[in-house]
């Protein structure tokens, strides 16, 4: 928000409490009036204390209603100009037909969306990855690739299986079973909770670490740019230009001088 309707707001709540006290003076006053207890003199004075008071009301609404013009005139000059005068602040650009430049905002939003895209690929694969948590993994020999085996049943049920083979499917008895298997969903329960509670926080110091580094890149990028084919008088291309440009100011002998040395 701007300094000046900052400074309007404050008059204009200035004004609101002043208007505020007259109408209570005025209540007053009229109480006064049709109170019973008060002699005859007495409601004259308010009379004319209330036509003193009416006008000093009168304009404290003036004043409420200019003040409050002028804010809103403010308000809408800050919501017009605003963004521009903001985007000027920054010195960024928005034009398409110059999206090489370093001060592109196109390149800046360009870096946010692959960010984000890359973010939502790590959420992704750490999901993956908590849930696979829950299958046995396979290391294959004189190799550094694991695989999840989602074919067979994990070795954590291998007893239960063999109890319930051993039984038979007409066991009267099997909550002993039951709670062996149940046991063993609320500890993939478990497990996946805390792996996706881990991925979850860790993965948030490392996308902060991750946004760092590509900052510091983009800058370091924007630099090296600069340097070879920026508009300043030190970048590589402008001391192209100006060589070329002195070669071609040269008398036709010197020239050939200057390009044999």
């Amino acid at each position: 928000m701007s300094t000046r309707y900052m400074d309007l707001l404050n008059v204009q709540q200035g004004y609101l409490d002043e208007n505020y006290n007259k109408v209570q003076e005025i209540l007053d006053i009229l109480d006064g009036l049709v109170d019973e207890n008060l002699s005859d003199e007495e409601k004259v004075k308010l009379l004319k204390s209330l036509s003193d008071e009416r006008s000093r009301l009168f304009k404290s609404l003036i004043n409420l209603r200019v003040n409050n013009t002028n804010c809103i005139e403010t308000y809408n000059t800050k919501i017009k100009i605003g963004p521009a005068s903001d985007i000027a602040k920054s010195r960024l650009k928005a034009t398409p037909t110059d999206i090489s430049s370093g001060d592109n905002l196109f390149n800046y939003l360009k870096e946010v969306r692959q960010l984000h895209i890359a973010w939502l690929k790590h959420l992704k694969l750490l999901n993956a990855l908590a849930v696979d948590m829950c299958y046995p993994l396979v290391n294959q020999e004189d190799t550094e690739n694991i695989a999840v085996n989602k074919e067979h049943y994990p070795r954590e049920l291998a007893p239960v299986l063999e109890e319930y083979d051993a039984y038979g499917a007409d066991i009267e008895d099997i909550r002993n079973l039951r709670s062996k298997l149940m046991q063993y969903f609320e500890n993939i329960k478990s497990s996946r909770a805390k792996y996706l509670l881990e991925n979850k926080y860790l993965l948030a110091d490392s996308l902060k670490e991750l946004t760092k580094l590509v900052a510091a890149w983009s800058q370091k990028w924007e630099h090296l740019e600069n340097i070879l084919f920026g508009d300043s008088p030190a970048s590589l291309r402008k001391l192209l230009q100006t060589m070329e440009t002195v070669k071609a100011s040269l008398p036709g002998e010197q020239n050939e001088d200057v390009v044999m040395g």
